[in-house]
This record gives C-alpha cells, sequence and structure tokens, in this order.
C-alpha cells in the first residue's frame, strides 16, 4: 500500500457495506462549483474512517469509480453499492485542484 495503491480484504468491504448507515453518516458530500459538476466534495473524513483508511481525505472531489461518473451525491451511493463484487477499483479524484487516480485491489 502507497499513497495511491491499496489493497482491501473484502471482508472489510461487505462489513462497511453492512454499516453504510454508519459510513456515510458523518460524511458531507456535496456537488463541486464547477458548472455542471464534475464530481462530488467530501468532507467530514477523520483519519480512521472507512473513507481516511481508504486514501481519501477532507475536500476531495470524486469524479469517477471505474468509470462511473459520480455529478451528484446520489450517484456516489449508487456508484458505492455497485461494488460489492469488484475486484479492482479505481477512483477518480481531484485533491487541491490536480488529478489523482487511487487504486484498489480486493483480496479475499
Amino acid at each position: 500500500m502507497n499513497d495511491t495503491h491499496y489493497v482491501v480484504d473484502r471482508g472489510f468491504i461487505a462489513d462497511t457495506m453492512d454499516r453504510e448507515d454508519t459510513v456515510f453518516r458523518p460524511l458531507r458530500l456535496v456537488p463541486d462549483n464547477h458548472d455542471p459538476p464534475e464530481g462530488v466534495r467530501v468532507f467530514g473524513v477523520v483519519p480512521d474512517s472507512t473513507a481516511g483508511k481508504l486514501g481519501i481525505q477532507n475536500g476531495d472531489t470524486l469524479i469517477a469509480v471505474n468509470g462511473y461518473p459520480l455529478t451528484k451525491p446520489e450517484k456516489a451511493k449508487e456508484a458505492y453499492a455497485s461494488l460489492r463484487h469488484a475486484s479492482d477499483v479505481t477512483l477518480d479524484i481531484r485533491r487541491r485542484g490536480a488529478p489523482l487516480t487511487l487504486h484498489y485491489r480486493i483480496t479475499e
């Protein structure tokens, strides 16, 4: 694991998805300020939270998951739900104005 590549246990993903309410409750997802929005900005991330463990930081703009555009907060939740059986995940983000891709390898 490094700043952009993560190995994530499928059990962690399953547990996280089973606790969706508690995972999303502390997060605030808002459309970015582009017209039209290119993604959703994330706030409320703390280092030991699920989002923090996955490398997401306060103020990051989530643009796409596996190429699926995240133009509204509802789209982010839909994309999240579609990942239960994925083996590899890419998350395109914008951090402090610069594009960045986070890569996740899901293991058994």
